[in-house]
């Protein structure tokens, strides 16, 4: 009976759900994003957490059949659930650190694990000869800058690194869905019971469904779309302003990044038709009101409709795209002297 229940209520929560985002008027309902991360936190790549609501989960190891999602190669994540060789919490003596902070373009999506910018970075660092470098690449799938905050809070701080690579934005914009209806800083704010206790009954479409049909009525969101994401702008920017407050308290330095993205023709996008010409790069974030920071969409602009030629889809880069980041990293780092 149970069993039929289930069924039943998976068949009708589509079109409950497509009825509640019209009403709410939320731009395509349940968003992609939304069901790769709910399946995610469900087979196991995810860990809950209360304070950064998900991180990758230590010493996690699968191989996905699905051709070089992971470059290939099976991703095997070490201790502390960073995408790279096991290291200690504590920093050894004689090496200087890079804590690297982002989404999945950062950890390396697409890409073999050494072919990632932060283990390319890595190698140009100690190719110096003057002392030893680590990058840990502490980056997670479907971060936003509010993640990427409380991580290095929580977490990131503990490694003790001299430099913060905070390389957060593009997911920030990414649209609100019946299923996630509010912003990252509010979904934080939800009880860790409440939270603990709706992501094991998610697991029934049952109980889904009832949650749905018992919800308050919906009404339709006001104000500027552009804050119906899951974090506005303004959100974005005291982000960046506490990562650069715990960077001064604990003497690191942190360098932000343009968020980078190449034009579809699938895709809608807005803008000029004549510059914004299918396979060219563009900035999802330009990262204008932060200093100092990397111009990484400046690295693939002047390819043109040629930069598709380093992304695999729309803001994945192939491992040709990654060097290029990782040269300019590298530069930024030595022009601001941060490398002596």
């Amino acid at each position: 009976m149970w069993g039929a229940l289930e069924g039943i209520s998976a068949a009708v929560l589509p079109a409950v759900t497509s009825a509640r985002a019209e009403a709410m008027g939320l731009r395509g309902g349940e968003q992609g994003w939304l069901v790769s991360a709910e399946n995610a936190l469900r087979t196991g790549f995810y860990l809950p957490d209360p304070d950064v609501m998900w991180r990758a989960r230590p010493n996690y190891s699968e191989y996905i059949a699905e051709p070089l999602i992971w470059g290939d190669e099976r991703l095997t994540l070490n201790d502390w659930g960073h995408r790279n060789p096991p290291t200690t919490k504590a920093k050894p003596d004689g090496v200087r650190r890079v804590m690297v902070l982002g989404g999945s373009h950062p950890f390396g999506m697409w890409v073999k694990t050494g072919d990632s910018y932060a283990a390319r970075l890595e190698q140009k660092l100690n190719a110096r000869g003057e002392q030893r470098w680590e990058v840990l690449n502490a980056a997670c799938p479907g971060h936003t800058s509010f993640q990427g905050m409380n991580y290095l809070e929580k977490f990131g701080l503990e490694f003790e690194p001299d430099i913060v690579f905070f390389d957060l934005g593009m997911n920030d914009g990414l649209p609100l869905s019946v299923g996630w209806s509010a912003t990252d800083r509010e979904v934080q704010a939800v009880g860790t019971f409440a939270k603990q206790a709706s992501s094991l009954a998610g697991h029934s479409f049952v109980y889904r469904l009832l949650r749905r049909l018992l919800e308050p009525a919906a009404a339709p969101l006001t104000g500027d779309p552009d804050d119906w994401v899951r974090v506005p702008l303004s959100h974005r920017l005291d982000n960046v302003g506490r990562v650069q407050e715990m960077a001064r308290e604990h003497q690191a330095n942190v360098l932000f990044a343009s968020q980078v993205y190449v034009i579809r023709p699938d895709l809608g996008w807005r803008g000029d038709p004549e510059m914004d010409k299918p396979g060219s790069a563009s900035c999802a974030w330009d990262a204008s009101q932060v200093e100092p920071r990397v111009e990484v969409c400046k690295i693939f602009e002047p390819f043109g409709t040629g930069a598709r030629d380093y992304f695999v889809d729309d803001m994945h880069a192939t491992p040709e795209g990654h060097a290029l980041i990782a040269d300019a990293v590298y530069g930024r780092l030595d022009d601001l002297g941060w490398l002596d």
